[in-house]
């Protein structure tokens, strides 16, 4: 079985590009199943050599633009034209491309078109971008015949409630993610936040994630609470506007910028309260990631209900809230004990051998669906 997927880059940063590479990776103990991937946007930090040097092929494309938006189909017509015959599925992570890549697909033989949402809305923007993408997600049964995503709240808002989807778990390795106390303390002197109660946020620094308003109850909390500490770990276009805001606040003793890390299980457990108060998500894997981890979190309602595994440990406010619910919500999780949660997380499917067994068996599925028609 051969899976075309299509992401918008390879990038380390991207939660929709680590969700497929997670799923990725499990595959490399099959030689029945080979993943490959088309990608637009090139990344530095990106997960392009790990993929090629692990057997996949990745083929770079152009995002369409008013300017080359012909050479660019005709690009998609003669990419599927060559390769499609070797696939059987493909799996597109861009809701906004599905009518502009996916007919090249169906036209070229490839019977078997998936479309993911991996978010509940398609953009922050309002005005000529938003109608754009609004068009664009009209009618996708037209180019797909299975409707896919993150959490029952993405399908629903994108796909339509009465449409016909299945929900795809944003899997991790619970192993990974398992408190232990000895890391923690390793990784607090490494961070030097001994002695301090460490707010986490991770995440892209883009508008949706929310890092202002983040930032303006942090520093609400220091007025209370002198040590606490808030780690920011992502990168991203706001991240100098975010750096010009914490000074001017005065506050840049109280937090660090940890950039893109690979070692986020050991950060989890290094800190007290994970902090997401994001406008909109489509799952949040980092909140689940969290969970794992027996990581007390305050989270907003942009998060769908469906991220929370361990309703005692994970509190949803919403951000019409004042300041201070989400303030004395901080303070009451300030001195919670860690828990085993893995279990817990593997019961709830988000362990990823059990989800990925799940999902090759959906791709079977929708092979067979095919083969008969």
């Amino acid at each position: 079985m051969r899976i075309l997927h299509i992401v918008e880059s390879l990038s380390r940063c991207s939660g929709i590009t680590n969700f497929v590479v997670n799923y990725y990776k499990c595959s490399l103990s099959r030689t029945d199943i080979t993943m490959d991937f088309i990608y637009f946007k090139e990344d530095n930090n990106s997960f392009k050599e790990f993929l090629t040097t692990t057997g996949a092929k990745c083929y770079h494309l152009e995002l369409p633009s008013p300017t080359n938006i012909l050479k660019t189909l005709k690009h998609y017509s003669d990419f599927f034209s060559k390769y499609g015959s070797e696939y059987d599925i493909v799996h597109l992570h861009e809701v906004v491309l599905s009518h502009i890549i996916l007919p090249f697909a169906k036209k070229h033989g490839i019977r078997n078109r998936i479309i993911h949402a991996h978010s509940t809305k398609l953009s922050t923007k309002s005005g000529l971008g938003y109608l754009r993408n609004w068009v664009l997600t009209r009618n996708l049964n037209d180019c797909a015949n299975a409707l896919w995503g993150c959490s029952v709240m993405a399908c629903q808002n994108l796909f339509g409630s009465k449409s016909h989807f299945t929900v795809i778990h944003n899997a991790i390795e619970t192993s990974k993610y398992q408190f232990d106390n000895s890391i923690r303390t390793l990784m607090r002197k490494k961070l030097n936040i001994d002695g301090k109660i460490a707010l986490v946020s991770i995440g892209r620094l883009s508008p949706e994630k929310n890092h202002i308003f983040l930032i303006n109850i942090f520093n609400d909390l220091l007025q209370i609470k002198r040590n606490v500490h808030l780690l920011i770990v992502g990168s991203g276009e706001l991240e100098e506007n975010l750096k010009s805001h914490i000074h001017n606040l005065r506050i840049e003793e109280n937090v660090s910028f940890l950039g893109l890390r690979s070692d986020i299980p050991e950060i989890l457990m290094a800190s007290d309260i994970m902090l997401i108060p994001s406008l909109f998500e489509g799952l949040s894997i980092v909140t689940i990631e969290a969970q794992a981890s027996g990581l007390p979190s305050i989270i907003s309602t942009g998060v769908p209900d469906e991220a929370v595994l361990i309703p005692e440990y994970c509190k949803r406010i919403s951000l019409s809230e004042n300041k201070k619910v989400w303030i004395d919500n901080i303070l009451s999780l300030c001195n919670n004990q860690r828990i085993i949660s893995r279990d817990i997380i593997i019961s709830k499917g988000y362990d990823i051998e059990t989800e990925f067994s799940k999902l090759i068996h959906h791709y079977h599925q929708l092979i067979d669906s095919t083969a008969i028609q």
